[in-house]
């Protein structure tokens, strides 16, 4: 139970951070450019620094103790966002916060993984309590929210859910016999970057990730421009995760082949973002999140499955870190960029359809996937 605990305490504050910190920016004072850059350094330092803890995790084979400073870390650095104010204290304060942030949560998984593996569970049953935390966390303050509370108790609130799972992490041990054979080294890491299904399917999860920047940035915003209740925030954001969990707890997501699921996900993505950008109420809004169970929990699960199958085992705690940097970093970043370009110009509307267009491309990747990976074989020999 220590690592549903654990998974728990940190989506629960992820929870906050996602719903209510663009809010919280938004409210002292930051223009859409200047929410969509703050919002932007995680997910632009998740390109590189995650590859240097997980590699680093992989060599030293210290999993856990790393996964410890990194969230120690995170929860002293969030909290120097209560004293700060303009934008550029705000950038310098995500910026240091996500120097250990964007390691978490590869290193947590790096230490799930084999503890489900050796149990016989799945590993989607133990990080599904990360869900339950997300939605129970941001559903709570919207009803905080509702009876008069302010924005900015959502800082007070994520820094002490990091607080506590800074703490449940020195609970939590590496799985004994998890990780085998050598060492890896940076050869085998570009060696693995080098292969056409694996930058394949990294590129298309890179696309599908920019696409869901809108809901992260400008979810809240845009249920407030369409005049609806706080409560319709929270509501949305607990349909979203509860579909999510539904997702993630069914077995057949678990079972079933990862590419077909794949494009599912990306396809259920194109109607989210479409139906999203033209839904007239809040109302109507929040229960269409209702497909992020599949937007969400199917790729994430189908990812993680398709990951095993395709890298060594003694190089999946780097493997891991570079999904993150690739998926959440650079497709984060950009996704989070072009977000804010566009709702300054058109507002929710014009963002979300452009999402609905960006989760296309992951769609031809996988068409193409098989073609390439035929004429890059190696070809048999009499």
């Amino acid at each position: 139970m220590r690592l549903h605990l654990f998974y728990f305490l940190y989506y629960a504050a992820a929870g906050i951070t996602t719903a209510y910190l663009p809010p919280y920016l938004r409210s002292i004072g930051l223009s859409g450019v200047e929410l969509a850059v703050a919002t932007s350094i995680q997910p632009l330092l998740m390109i590189v620094v995650p590859p240097v803890w997980g590699f680093a995790a992989d060599r030293t084979r210290r999993t856990p103790q790393l996964l410890r400073i990194a969230c120690s870390g995170a929860a002293i650095a969030f909290g120097l966002l209560h004293v700060v104010g303009r934008f550029a204290g705000v950038a310098g304060t995500i910026a240091l916060y996500s120097l250990f942030a964007t390691a978490i949560a590869a290193l947590a998984d790096s230490v799930a993984v084999p503890y489900a593996r050796a149990r016989g569970v799945d590993y989607a049953k133990i990080r599904v309590w990360g869900s339950i935390g997300f939605v129970v966390s941001s559903w709570t303050f919207s009803q905080w929210l509702s009876r008069g509370g302010g924005v900015s108790d959502a800082i007070v609130l994520a820094s002490a859910l990091m607080m506590a799972y800074a703490a449940a992490s020195f609970r939590l041990v590496a799985e004994p016999g998890s990780v085998r054979g050598a060492p890896p080294d940076l050869r085998e890491v570009r060696r693995l970057l080098q292969r056409p299904e694996v930058a394949l399917f990294l590129g298309a999860a890179m696309f599908h990730w920019a696409a869901l920047a809108p809901y992260h940035v400008f979810f809240a915003i845009h249920l407030g421009d369409l005049g609806a209740d706080p409560s319709c925030i929270g509501l949305g954001f607990a349909l979203a995760i509860a579909a999510e969990v539904a997702a993630m707890w069914h077995p057949l997501t678990s079972r079933l082949p990862a590419v077909p699921l794949l494009a599912l996900a990306f396809g259920v993505g194109v109607a989210r973002w479409t139906l999203t950008a033209f839904a007239p109420t809040g109302e109507m809004v929040a229960w269409l999140q209702l497909a992020h169970g599949v937007v969400y929990g199917v790729f994430f699960v189908a990812s993680i499955g398709h990951l095993e199958r395709l890298v060594p085992a003694h190089l999946l705690g780097t493997a891991r870190a570079l999904f993150s940097a690739v998926v959440f970093g650079i497709g984060g970043f950009f996704g989070n960029l072009l977000a804010g370009l566009l709702y300054d110009q058109g507002g929710g509307r014009l963002a979300f359809l452009a999402a609905a267009a960006l989760d296309l491309v992951p769609l031809l990747l996988l068409v193409l996937a098989p073609r390439v990976a035929r004429r890059t074989a190696p070809v048999a020999t009499a």
